[in-house]
């Protein structure tokens, strides 16, 4: 009887999500998919971890969740949360997705959602000198400490999805994210390379057809993700 694989996806929303929601189709994000690929003729279980809004800061906090399911492959998808300029500090972003206070979470919704979204985004970008939540240095290091870890505790092989290119659209709301995400699409592949993981590169998707709203997949750009994937996992068995 051969034995059960197992595949951990590790990432934030972009492995949660699929960007429009097309209903001539079921949607999948790419761990389905994953999945009925390795399973076409050995035995695969993937487990979908994704978080939304998941920093690298935020990585060695959930270790233990990560660590116990024991796979024989992990994969990382991070650093589009990392990497953007952005228009309000975390402390802002955290009173109004973690509903720390009621009345406070209301009133920082409200005035972010009405006034700064709206009609300040760009220019708070700028004014707050382009600065994104981890930055580049911090960036590095948590990712290199995070697959040090990941490979030590379980003796996995580590895949690292790359940041796809961003778009027009979010460049316009979020000025200096494109050259960002580049950025640090790059400091993922030297971490990878340096670490033995697997990079698997994403920039030559693009927008218009895999990932509308700048960010997360549509069908066609999940079904890509997953089929680069399960060409890596197989040529690593």
């Amino acid at each position: 009887m051969s034995k059960r694989r197992k595949v951990t996806i590790i990432s934030n929303s972009v492995a949660l999500r699929v960007r429009p929601l097309d209903t001539s189709s079921p949607p999948k994000v790419y761990s389905e998919i994953l999945f009925e690929y390795l399973n076409q003729d050995r035995k695969f279980e993937v487990i979908n971890m994704g978080y939304s809004r998941l920093l690298t800061s935020e990585l060695k906090s959930q270790k233990d969740n990560y660590i116990r399911t024991f796979p024989h492959f992990f994969i990382l998808n991070i650093g589009c949360v990392d990497a953007p300029p952005r228009e309000i500090p975390k402390w802002y972003s955290d009173i109004i997705f973690h509903r720390c206070c009621f009345i406070l979470h209301k009133y920082a919704s409200f005035l972010y959602s009405i006034i700064i979204r709206k009609n300040l985004r760009p220019t708070l970008v700028k004014l707050r000198f382009r600065k994104p939540w981890v930055n580049k240095k911090k960036f590095r290091s948590n990712v290199d400490e995070f697959i040090q870890l990941l490979k030590k505790e379980t003796f996995a092989k580590v895949l690292v999805v790359g940041i796809n290119s961003g778009s027009d659209r979010l460049e316009k709301q979020l000025p200096g994210i494109t050259k960002n995400y580049k950025i640090y699409n790059q400091i993922l592949k030297e971490v990878s390379r340096k670490n033995n993981a697997h990079f698997i590169d994403v920039l030559d998707l693009n927008a218009t057809n895999h990932f509308p709203d700048g960010v997360h997949y549509n069908n066609l750009g999940h079904k890509l993700v997953a089929e680069r994937l399960n060409r890596k996992i197989r040529e690593l068995i």
